[in-house]
């Protein structure tokens, strides 16, 4: 059953000389929709009229229920942090104070860029305990890193959203967080990939 069908439209006009740079640059399209639990799958279809190719992608993912407790959403890498046009109206959880988040959906960096990652913590409204939130920081499975803070009151939909920078390392990186109410706990992770940076021959 198909639940959304959604179509964008998206003309790029640019100088020939900056043709390499944006071959090289990436179009992120964010697309906002309510899903009831269950089972899904997304069904993406990119077409080039210009040069008359075709893209195609299949997705699956589960929306699960919503917990009743202490949760926290799935971590992810920011590409970017842009302006939004009456943002917050709408319950959008990618809207950071008062600015849209644009995921970065590759898991790869470059090696010279600062990540941040992104993530909403939803206390649980049945408990009284303040909330804590424990960041840890792993390359190649080693912890090299951990911190701990309190969280700051939830805003009126009960949320609190976040963003910290992630340390950059060279190999597969980590960043495990970890949500403390009470007895209660909620564990998100995002995973990326640094290079090692090859010196240059003199």
């Amino acid at each position: 059953e198909v639940v959304e069908r959604f179509s964008v439209d998206a003309p790029y006009d640019f100088a020939l000389a900056n043709l390499g740079a944006m071959q090289a640059s990436m179009i992120t399209h964010a697309q906002s929709l309510r899903l009831d639990p269950g089972h899904y799958t997304l069904e993406i279809a990119m077409l080039d009229r210009v040069g008359g190719r075709v893209g195609t992608r299949v997705l699956e993912f589960e929306v699960a229920a919503a917990p009743a407790g202490l949760a926290i959403s799935t971590p992810m890498l920011v590409q970017r942090v842009e302006d939004a046009a009456g943002a917050g109206g709408d319950g959008d959880p990618l809207v950071y104070q008062g600015k849209r988040v644009v995921p970065l959906v590759t898991p790869a960096l470059d090696g010279l860029s600062q990540p941040h990652v992104y993530f909403v913590v939803y206390p649980g409204k049945d408990r009284p305990e303040k909330t804590q939130l424990q960041v840890e920081f792993f390359v190649n499975g080693q912890r090299l890193a951990a911190q701990a803070a309190e969280l700051p009151p939830p805003d009126p939909s009960g949320a609190v959203p976040m963003m910290v920078s992630a340390a950059m390392r060279p190999g597969l990186c980590e960043l495990r967080i970890t949500a403390l109410q009470g007895e209660a706990k909620a564990v998100g992770s995002v995973r990326y990939v640094v290079p090692q940076v090859r010196s240059q021959a003199q």
